[in-house]
């Protein structure tokens, strides 16, 4: 949920306030004058850690974007994975239309890391945030960054008040994916994801739970293997196989992400089963804009996202907040994915 506690960033005048010094004296040790003596810039930057002052960032960055020259920092689970190459793709042709350029990192999955990340790129003096967040709040970013340069949440609900949000309609995607093998006959469909309480995959859970319960099919828990965030998609390949080894084994598969998918493919085509198990996929897989899920037998029926769509629409949001001359409400852009059938998620039920 979003959060928002007092905003107003310390000024010049409260940190010569708190010192006893004037306006000047600030600004003189902000900019390591020599002249100042060692006990009064002592006072000055003991009020700057005090108060988590923070000099002259939002100016730069508005300078930075006035001139066309702005940086935009961009934070991603990891940059492995094809959809976030993709995105930083899109994101960067979108700011460099406009001269300016894109910092990217990855957190693997870590929120210490996405914190340092992004308190990182706030010390660079970036104009803006792109952020596909792990972290639950972004309360460490107020009054510091949020909200001097504006934030974008990509894939994920804003943690903060008054910021912007792009992403996928991921439950209704999940729910297409499923109804799509449920119109092919089956009834016992297995979901292999990872962290399913966490965004996005939790609302493909949902979307996976609401098409059988339109199709008034009972779900069953033991159809889903839940893997854990730390243990990566390599846990798919036990998890499919326990899944096959039940009593009444599901005839078809959801794999909830592109990285999941890969390793359950390669788990089915191992156990000799990828042209008896129909399996679907939440996000294509492509390099370079040629599709991976057309290699293989047989290809793979996707529900495909535009990653190059999201990152263009991330990086428009950022010059939006940059160029306006008030403050707008937040805007939430969700796009609609494309269910692609390729052969795998149309296998009828044996």
């Amino acid at each position: 949920m979003a959060s928002q506690r007092d905003s107003r960033a310390p000024t010049v005048r409260d940190v010569a306030a708190l010192a006893g010094v004037s306006p000047m004296t600030v600004s003189r040790v902000v900019g390591r004058v020599s002249t100042v003596n060692d006990e009064l810039r002592g006072r000055v930057l003991e009020a700057i850690n005090q108060l988590g002052y923070e000099p002259n960032r939002t100016a730069a960055a508005m300078r930075n974007a006035a001139s066309g020259g702005m940086a935009v920092g961009l934070c991603v689970e990891t940059i492995e994975n094809p959809f976030s190459a993709s995105v930083a793709r899109g994101l960067e042709g979108s700011l460099r239309a406009h001269g300016g350029l894109l910092f990217s990192a990855s957190s693997e999955g870590d929120s210490k890391a996405e914190r340092d990340i992004l308190l990182e790129f706030y010390r660079r003096r970036v104009a803006g945030l792109v952020v596909m967040t792990v972290c639950d709040d972004h309360e460490f970013l107020i009054p510091r960054v949020h909200p001097k340069i504006p934030i974008v949440y990509l894939d994920r609900p804003a943690l903060l008040k008054g910021c912007d949000q792009v992403t996928t309609d991921h439950l209704a995607g999940a729910e297409e994916c499923t109804t799509h093998l449920i119109v092919q006959g089956h009834r016992r469909i297995g979901l292999v994801g990872s962290n399913l309480l966490g965004h996005p995959v939790a609302e493909r859970f949902e979307g996976y739970q609401r098409a059988l319960a339109k199709a008034g099919i009972q779900f069953d828990p033991e159809l889903v293997a839940a893997l854990p965030r730390e243990a990566g998609a390599a846990a798919a390949g036990p998890a499919v196989e326990r899944l096959l080894r039940l009593p009444e084994p599901p005839t078809a598969l959801f794999a909830a992400s592109n990285s999941v998918m890969m390793v359950a493919t390669q788990t089915l085509h191992r156990l000799g089963v990828a042209d008896r198990i129909a399996h679907i996929t939440f996000d294509d897989i492509c390099l370079d804009g040629i599709p991976v899920a057309d290699i293989v037998s047989p290809p793979l029926s996707v529900y495909a996202q535009d990653p190059l769509e999201l990152g263009r629409l991330c990086g428009e949001a950022i010059l939006r907040r940059h160029t306006e001359t008030q403050r707008h409400e937040p805007t939430r852009t969700v796009l609609s994915g494309q269910l692609i059938t390729r052969g795998s998620g149309e296998i009828a039920p044996r």
